[in-house]
């Protein structure tokens, strides 16, 4: 049985190009977009669309995404819409776990997945020739993100998502700390 689907974070999409990020225009998606080389060309936010994506890396429009956070009880039916629904789902005075995260050499590359279609989709566009595309998988730190930005191994991720009483469930295999699937 598929899980239903769960906002997960922040994206910005222009035509087959979608980059994940916790805030929208945060330096984690600056990040990436310097990284496509077109840093200077996608400047200007007509360009793009806002929305978030879901744990499948699904892209959804701000008012789909509101829809289906409220029919999934993580915001109240009566949401402020002069809030933006990150700042609501990721309040920094409570931080939580928000998603996947790849670290190396000060980048930091967030995806509701390790290596999966929303991290794979933005990547493919690098050149075949460049540094990130040539480097091994197991080259990368494996981590979360937090509310506040912050990126934390597993095991200070499970500490973290326990404090913000983000799993319903008691904790199976591995106990010492989180994983993706412990999220969604």
């Amino acid at each position: 049985m598929q899980k239903p689907s769960k906002i997960v974070q922040s994206a910005i999409r222009a035509n087959e190009v979608t980059i994940p990020g916790l805030f929208h225009y945060d330096h984690f998606m600056t990040d990436i977009m310097m990284l496509l080389d077109v840093g200077m060309q996608w400047t200007r936010k007509d360009r793009f669309e806002n929305g978030y994506i879901d744990q499948s890396g699904k892209f959804y429009s701000e008012s789909e995404a509101i829809i289906l956070s409220i029919e999934n009880k993580m915001i109240p039916e009566n949401f402020d819409r002069k809030e933006t629904l990150s700042h609501v789902l990721w309040n920094k005075e409570n931080p939580r776990i928000v998603c996947a995260a790849l670290f190396h050499d000060s980048y930091t590359f967030l995806s509701p997945n390790y290596f999966d279609d929303s991290f794979n989709n933005w990547m493919k566009y690098l050149p075949a020739h460049d540094y990130w595309r040539q480097l091994p998988k197991e080259h990368y730190k494996k981590g979360f993100i937090d509310s506040c930005g912050m990126f934390h191994d597993p095991l200070e991720a499970l500490y973290i998502a326990r404090e913000a009483k983000q799993l319903s469930f008691t904790k199976t295999f591995p106990t010492n700390q989180l994983t993706v699937e412990d999220l969604y």
